[in-house]
């Protein structure tokens, strides 16, 4: 995991901090994790996360592991912090990564729609992406808009993903799109885009 950002770096390591002793569990797979955060959620979070982080899992494990996440977040104020802090890393991350140099990560519409699964406005993962618009973020924004929103991974939270589909049609994001982000597209794809939103 040494490709992470420096903040999400920062992120994992406040987690595993929670705990001096972790013993095999750094070493478990995903399905030992899970049965072991049954008993053990709050020891089993940075591993989990660490699984989650890589994308290697299967997108049903990943959200298995974002519903641990989530409900450890609940445990207490500073466990949120840091859970939320993670996951704002992550997004921030997700958005800034070239998926055709990092294949093996979950899509930023995959990873949208488990933060959809989280105690949290849509606005706060909104609000980064429209900050990441100029440069590979708009390419994101396109994927997700002309590919995504419609899998089999956005059944369980449509009205998020109706909330994302308003949220790019609104004049701010087009705006974005139209004198910033644009440029950073094949002008057929832009022509793609534009016509799906307006």
């Amino acid at each position: 995991m040494g490709f992470l950002s420096p903040d999400l770096s920062a992120a994992m390591d406040r987690l595993w901090a929670w705990y001096d002793d972790y013993g095999l569990l750094t070493d478990l797979p995903s399905d030992a994790v899970l049965v072991r955060s049954n008993d053990e959620q709050r020891l089993c979070t940075p591993r989990l996360a660490e699984l989650l982080l890589a994308g290697d899992e299967p997108v049903e494990i990943g959200f298995a592991i974002v519903e641990v996440l989530k409900e450890v977040a609940a445990n207490s104020p500073a466990d949120r912090r840091d859970v939320m802090t993670l996951f704002d890393a992550w997004w921030l991350w997700t958005l800034r990564l070239n998926r055709f140099e990092n294949q093996t990560i979950y899509s930023p519409d995959v990873v949208l729609s488990m933060l959809a699964r989280v105690d949290a406005p849509m606005r706060r993962w909104l609000d980064q992406w429209l900050d990441e618009l100029d440069g590979i973020g708009v390419q994101h924004l396109a994927d997700t808009i002309l590919e995504g929103l419609r899998g089999e991974h956005w059944k369980a939270s449509a009205d998020e993903a109706g909330q994302v589909l308003a949220w790019a049609r609104s004049e701010t994001v087009l705006n974005g799109i139209t004198l910033i982000g644009g440029v950073h597209l094949d002008p057929e794809i832009r022509g793609l885009l534009l016509d799906r939103l307006i």
